[in-house]
């Protein structure tokens, strides 16, 4: 196979740039911390954010195509893109004149999400997933520039709609000016042209984001190198044994981003505006795929600045409705949650739980980050229902607050976690020291076992009969293990999530 090594040029390039050098380490950031709000952080200077839109010039084809591909040759099905210089088809397409500016915030916002993402066509198959991968190790290999106002790019649905279309249609009908209803190619969008360039490559069905991205390398392209902070879509699209990897960037920001994402957590969360060092590290871990949705957050709510707030339970429940659903708590929700606060579970916990509700990870993806989850937490963090039936056995066992008992109900939650039985756990408190030392009575000892038990105070037949059991030469653990398996037992034992 002939090798190609040149390209035809097919309109004029306004600027050609250099690639940005890599950095030989990662730069060092500062962690949110306490000491952050209050030191002085080094002057950068910040880039200008909004501007007035330029007069756009009508949309002008820019393509890159290689010299021998007037007459394509069809793909070897095996191909792969470590040789796709060899048999493959490259091509470049800008269709229209981008605005030149950084990040303008003021644009339309197009009703695109990633719930209204276009479905494949026949025969076709999107992985979302290598997509995404690409999209992280593109904004890393900005990141690692380590170049002044090189910024990492937003995720768009709004552009990861048109470049799914594109690169379906593409696969079709192999014309990157015309598309396969004979309208132009920029009109893949609403009919808009306000979208800056596309690229399109294809190779062997098993091509990777990390071979796409060695390979895009060698392309002078502007959304590696230029200093906006851009936005980009991303498809990976399979189509009878090729796959298409197609990138449609902007200079524009649409919808929800992931900026807007972490200067939200600074606003709500601890309240006061970003400081520039901390904000461009968080958007930087979210955009390079380094921190999901859920691990920012968490840092923020876990930082010891927020804890120099000292919101008591009500407050605390009113900013994690504000930040991470937001809107304000309902009344049933926040008595939900207020209740597992007073019944043992931490405030970790309670995070963890928000971030797996459908608003937060909604949030998430219309800003084009991963939802994630919160991991590292304590045992009564991990299951609520485990940890307030732990703490029932607390207060109905022991008569005591089990919030005043960190270590104890971390260590019970962690047995239960383990797989340890319901009724090894509760006999761990029936026959505990700190039970024996209690020195009940033998009536004082069943009224315990109703509360305990039967979730409900001893009736005077019931208190009787028990009673006369034990003076009949029955022994505590013969009475307990008759109301440990008791149907009522069982019963409540099932409202917290466990079965025996």
């Amino acid at each position: 196979m002939k090798k190609i090594t040149s390209f035809l040029l097919v309109a004029l390039l306004a600027l050609q740039f250099t690639l940005p050098v890599f950095a030989s380490a990662a730069e060092e950031v500062p962690a949110l911390s306490e000491s952050q709000a209050t030191s002085v952080l080094p002057e950068v200077e910040e880039a200008e954010k909004t501007a007035p839109k330029t007069e756009q010039a009508a949309p002008a084809e820019e393509v890159f195509v290689l010299e021998e591909a007037a007459e394509e040759t069809p793909l070897d099905e095996t191909a792969s893109l470590d040789t796709l210089e060899e048999d493959g088809f490259v091509t470049v397409e800008n269709t229209g004149e981008g605005s030149g500016l950084t990040g303008n915030r003021n644009k339309e916002e197009p009703a695109i999400s990633f719930s209204t993402l276009n479905s494949p066509l026949a025969g076709g198959v999107y992985n979302d997933a290598g997509a995404k991968e690409l999209f992280y190790q593109i904004n890393q290999y900005r990141v690692d520039a380590k170049i002044k106002n090189l910024y990492p790019l937003e995720w768009s649905w709004y552009l990861a709609e048109g470049a799914r279309t594109r690169a379906a249609e593409y696969a079709i009908n192999k014309d990157i000016n015309t598309r396969p209803n004979g309208l132009p190619s920029y009109t893949v969008l609403d009919d808009r042209s306000d979208y800056y360039a596309l690229f399109i490559a294809y190779g062997g069905p098993d091509t990777t984001a990390a071979q796409f991205m060695e390979y895009v390398k060698t392309y002078d392209l502007d959304w590696l190198r230029d200093d906006y902070p851009g936005s980009i879509g991303i498809a990976c699209y399979t189509y009878e044994g090729v796959r298409y990897w197609a990138c449609l960037t902007s200079y524009w920001w649409f919808g929800a981003t992931a900026y807007d994402f972490v200067e939200r957590m600074y606003n709500v969360a601890l309240v006061r505006d970003p400081e520039l060092a901390g904000h461009e590290y968080w958007w930087s871990q979210l955009l390079t795929g380094r921190g999901t949705g859920a691990q920012v957050a968490a840092e923020f709510f876990f930082s010891k600045e927020f804890a120099g707030r000292k919101l008591n339970n009500a407050a605390f429940l009113e900013t994690l409705y504000k930040t991470y659903m937001n809107r304000a708590s309902d009344p049933a929700g926040k008595a939900y949650w207020t209740l597992r606060l007073d019944n043992g579970v931490g405030r970790p916990g309670i995070v963890a739980q928000f971030t797996k509700s459908p608003e937060f990870v909604n949030l998430c993806l219309d800003s084009g980050i991963e939802a994630g989850e919160v991991t590292g937490l304590e045992p009564r963090d991990q299951r609520p229902d485990l940890t307030m039936f732990v703490y029932r056995m607390y207060k109905q066992c022991l008569g005591r607050d089990g919030n005043l008992d960190i270590s104890g109900l971390n260590y019970w939650c962690g047995q239960l976690l383990g797989g340890a039985a319901v009724p090894s756990i509760a006999h761990g408190f029936v026959f505990s020291n700190e039970m024996n030392g209690r020195k009940l009575n033998d009536t004082e000892f069943l009224k315990v076992m109703y509360r305990a038990f039967m979730g409900r105070e001893a009736d005077a037949g019931g208190l009787a009969y028990w009673q006369n059991i034990l003076k009949s030469g029955s022994t505590r653990v013969d009475v307990f293990n008759s109301f440990v398996y008791s149907p009522e037992f069982r019963e409540i034992s099932k409202n917290f999530g466990l079965t025996f």
